[in-house]
């Protein structure tokens, strides 16, 4: 049965003890100022023990959130459907510091969690990497590979200049070529990626242009 309740007071009985830790941030937090009661996506009396959770934290994230169920679904995607990690690893949906409820003070300190081999410090930096993982990456899923936000190598052409390397299929050598009719590794590897392989940082004496 709906609680006839506001849920204001229903949440401050929750606050009377969970007012520490993970919930310390609830108030003026994006799901209280929306209205949200604790009993959303908690249940008092049944639940995991461990958190009381209604269902896996995911499938309750799911419920509120479906765009970003449809983005998990897509080829390349943190292994969340997977039950390899939870929407919680990345988010504190009882309130943060940070946008979007991320559970650390920017976004790149959170990735670089799992992700430590791309902290740096390089001696060569790519501008673009150490601001923000979102610049090439999107964090649910995505159709290209490593979740990037667009295929290489129009992604890199969104701040590059194609002037020395044009946009087109690099396969094509005349007027008429198929770009299936030859051979090139731009094609079908990793383009601009092929010479420029360390595009997060490099500390190679040499790797201005993040080559080596």
């Amino acid at each position: 049965v709906k609680s006839t309740t506001p849920v204001k007071e229903r949440n401050a009985v929750c606050l009377t003890c969970h007012a520490k830790g993970n919930t310390a941030l609830w108030k003026g937090s994006t799901h209280e100022s929306r209205n949200l009661a604790c009993a959303s996506c908690h249940s008092a009396h049944k639940g995991n023990p461990k958190n009381l959770v209604q269902a896996k934290i995911t499938d309750v994230c799911n419920q509120c959130h479906p765009q970003m169920n449809a983005e998990l679904k897509k080829s390349s995607h943190h292994p969340i459907r997977e039950c390899k990690m939870t929407c919680a690893d990345c988010h504190n949906p009882h309130g943060t510091i940070a946008k979007k409820l991320i559970s650390a003070n920017t976004v790149n300190e959170k990735c670089f969690q799992c992700h430590a081999e791309k902290r740096g410090p390089f001696l060569w930096e790519h501008a673009p990497a150490t601001e923000n993982c979102l610049t090439c990456h999107t964090p649910h899923g995505s159709s290209h590979e490593k979740l990037l936000s667009a295929k290489r190598p129009y992604l890199c052409q969104t701040c590059h200049a194609n002037s020395r390397h044009p946009g087109t299929f690099y396969s094509v050598k005349k007027e008429g070529d198929s770009v299936y009719s030859t051979s090139s590794s731009r094609l079908y590897g990793r383009s601009c990626q092929n010479c420029h392989s360390q595009i997060h940082g490099s500390n190679h004496p040499s790797g201005k242009s993040l080559a080596r």
